[in-house]
């Protein structure tokens, strides 16, 4: 809760995970010799013959069964779902779907499917610009170099775009430390309620400094936005309550 935006999961009970929390709770935990110079993991959940592509968090969809307490067990069980491949402006692009689901005394209490996607490791190009629909604003909030860290420490992600400026820059061509999109994704489905079921997209990377507009999109209440200071979308998110 101390590096989420003022208003984000306020109506949480006390004995309760914030929702999205989960995020969270099962990180790798490699060992140096098992990281990769732009501080992925060597081994993690991806078909083979990807271990030397950048790999990127796209997105996923979410439902929340039942609400966890915060002294539970929970056990996460994962498996690869989907992969597709075809040919971006940058080179080979794969594009891989991993389903989990998290149990407590063997009833599931989440069900998740996760994109990810891993790309040719060449520089960073940006995804094309989408300009934000009429919208809410609901918050207006900055992450800083420090909310970053905290957030990747807490989540063990070592991938130096969150937390080394020179190599984000110098390196994948990034313009500054890019927000984690499990950071934009958990902030704002605190800010839209805790709903049961959120699917999301992220649209462009976000970065350090910026301040970013939580907003809900005008006229339709289960569609949500984060949107940059440009008045670009950076993440959407679609929320439902079955």
């Amino acid at each position: 809760m101390a590096i989420l935006p003022p208003g984000s999961h306020a109506d949480r009970s006390p004995n309760l995970a914030p929702t999205g929390s989960h995020l969270l709770l099962f990180g790798d935990f490699p060992a140096r010799a098992a990281t990769r110079e732009d501080g992925h993991p060597l081994v993690q959940m991806s078909p083979p013959g990807l271990e030397r592509m950048a790999r990127m968090y796209a997105g996923g969809r979410l439902q929340f069964l039942s609400p966890i307490p915060v002294d539970s067990i929970v056990t996460r069980t994962e498996r690869i779902a989907e992969v597709r491949e075809r040919q971006g402006r940058s080179g080979r692009l794969v594009f891989v779907t991993v389903a989990a689901s998290y149990s407590i005394d063997g009833s599931v209490v989440i069900e998740e499917r996760r994109n990810i996607v891993y790309r040719d490791a060449a520089p960073h190009r940006d995804q094309a610009v989408e300009s934000a629909p009429a919208h809410r604003e609901v918050l207006r909030h900055g992450f800083d170099a420090i909310d970053l860290f905290r957030f990747s420490a807490l989540s063990f992600n070592s991938h130096r775009i969150h937390y080394d400026a020179d190599y984000a820059r110098t390196v994948e061509h990034y313009a500054a430390l890019v927000v984690q999109g499990p950071l934009l994704a958990v902030s704002l489905m605190g800010l839209a309620g805790s709903p049961r079921g959120f699917e999301f997209q992220l649209r462009r990377p976000s970065f350090a400094g910026e301040v970013l507009s939580f907003a809900q999109v005008a006229g339709a209440p289960g569609e949500w936005l984060v949107v940059g200071p440009d008045g670009t979308v950076r993440l959407t998110g679609s929320t439902t309550e079955v």
